[in-house]
């Protein structure tokens, strides 16, 4: 047994990807016992306010960088350091434009921004910053991940949620801001994060002397603009919704269905960590020829599909069973927890796949199928739920089963194309 467990940590795939899964367990631990925390000493209305804007920089986040940075990873593995450090420069300045142009926007027409949201304007320009900060934060931990340095990864995220943690239970718990302390611990971390990120990636050299490249611009442009739609379909499936409660019913509503999404964010967790790892090592072998690659893929991708289905289960029946006890004002979520968990299992089967897409850069597809089903989901949501959230969660369930399937079908197509 002690040789199984040696041969085992010895592989650098398994060894990194127990590594990332360990880190964001703690991490997200922390996360979700913050939200609990906060699920204690917010009122179900304020949760909503707080969710309403989680949802406005979600949308800013998938925006401000116009998807340049998700083409890091795919040059990262096919590009040699030059023009990898003019993909990363220009993803920065992406965000810088970007930046400016959000700004000049919500001071033009600051009213009608307030009510698009739902929020006062200083808290949506407070926001834009905050954004701004996390994406180069991320573009740092994101390089740490591909150069598979799971320690340097794990520490620099944990330092960063533990951060959080506490400035949050300063401004929400000691200081008694509501909601909006929320917002001041997480302008706190990110602006800290985003020096020390600036700093890291200087000292690794991804920042010193570069020219802006007009061909390497034009090529992360191409391929990260068609993943701007694509990001927005995934706000516009769950940020979406939480308008559409707001709009039928009241914030209460949407904190109780926003309680609720928090117990398929752990299933997320599971999807989220193992992809971390996962996607290098598909990158990797798909670098080295499909046919070659394939037999490996397959069989993680079997494995995988029973730890989701069986933690699904777990984490459904978990928090079906504890939410009365433990927190007794959302026992209203209990019936959304089977269709959000359905949902979130069919999101860990999609990451699996859609790599493949990533790497044969089939970002223009992609965006096809996930904007579509986007569509799908916010016409069947405008429709349905003014008779109950419970068919919002339904709705949500069986559209993220569609966009996994046509992944499933369209990476399948694109792999026997390219063994043909």
């Amino acid at each position: 047994m002690s040789f199984d467990v040696k041969r085992i940590w010895s592989n650098p795939n398994w060894k990194n990807g127990a590594l990332y899964t360990l880190f964001s367990f703690a991490n997200n631990g922390i996360s979700f016992i913050l939200i609990l925390i906060l699920a204690k000493y917010l009122l179900p209305s304020d949760y909503g306010y707080l969710n309403l804007y989680n949802s406005f920089v979600q949308i800013i986040s998938i925006l401000i960088a116009l998807g340049t940075t998700s083409y890091v990873s795919n040059a990262f593995f096919q590009k040699n350091r030059t023009e990898l450090s003019q993909v990363i420069l220009t993803s920065i300045l992406t965000i810088i434009v970007c930046l400016i142009v959000f700004t000049i926007i919500l001071l033009g027409f600051p009213i009608i921004s307030s009510r698009l949201v739902g929020l006062p304007l200083p808290y949506l320009l407070v926001a834009l910053i905050i954004c701004g900060f996390q994406c180069i934060t991320n573009l740092n931990l994101d390089i740490w991940r591909l150069e598979e340095k799971p320690i340097s990864y794990g520490l620099f995220s944990m330092s960063m949620v533990i951060l959080n943690f506490i400035v949050t239970l300063v401004w929400v718990v000691w200081e008694n801001y509501g909601w909006v302390g929320r917002i001041y611990a997480q302008g706190t971390v990110a602006s800290i994060f985003f020096l020390i990120s600036g700093i890291f990636l200087c000292k690794r050299g991804y920042l010193r002397k570069l020219k802006i490249s007009k061909s390497i611009v034009w090529e992360t442009l191409i391929f990260g603009i068609p993943l701007v739609p694509h990001m927005l379909s995934f706000w516009l499936k769950q940020g979406m919704d939480r308008y559409i409660i707001n709009y039928y019913f009241s914030s209460t509503d949407v904190g109780i269905y926003s309680f609720a999404l928090n117990f398929g964010s752990i299933i997320g967790i599971i999807g989220t960590a193992f992809n971390a790892n996962n996607s290098v090592f598909m990158y990797k072998s798909l670098t080295k020829g499909y046919y070659q690659a394939r037999k490996s893929l397959n069989h993680i991708a079997k494995l995988m599909f029973f730890i989701f289905l069986a933690c699904s289960v777990i984490v459904w029946i978990g928090s079906y069973e504890l939410i009365p006890y433990v927190l007794p004002k959302y026992t209203n979520s209990k019936p959304l927890l089977f269709p959000i968990c359905c949902g979130a299992f069919f999101q860990c089967l999609y990451l699996l796949f859609v790599n493949y897409l990533f790497f044969y850069k089939k970002t223009q597809q992609l965006m096809y199928i996930t904007f579509t089903t986007a569509i799908i989901q916010c016409i069947l949501s405008l429709i349905l739920t003014k008779y109950s959230i419970l068919w919002t969660a339904y709705i949500s369930m069986s559209v993220s089963l569609l966009t996994t399937l046509s992944v499933y079908y369209l990476s399948k197509k694109t792999c026997n194309s390219v063994l043909q």
